[in-house]
């Protein structure tokens, strides 16, 4: 059957798969870099600070931030300032 990733007569033919068609994303997400660039090349996705799993494939400069990225993001910039 067309879309189906699963061959009939594998054991896991009981437990069918579709393929979802991708959208680009409205907003840019923060990211950790450790492991992005890998994402990046090899299609996987990556969590966001917000929860959100997306496959790096779009420049992000051009798309407005986050707000949940963000506010998270500045949190832990708080966290980071020394305190006297």
């Amino acid at each position: 059957m067309p879309g189906d990733c699963a061959r009939p007569n594998s054991p896991r033919s009981s437990r069918r798969t579709k393929l979802v068609d991708s959208e680009l994303g409205s907003s840019s997400h923060y990211v950790h870099r450790r492991g992005l660039a890998s994402c990046t090349i090899e299609g996987r996705s990556a969590r966001s600070m917000c929860g959100v799993y997306f496959v790096p494939m779009q420049v992000h400069e051009s798309l407005p931030p986050c707000e949940t990225c963000a506010t998270r993001f500045a949190g832990l910039a708080e966290q980071q300032k020394p305190r006297h």
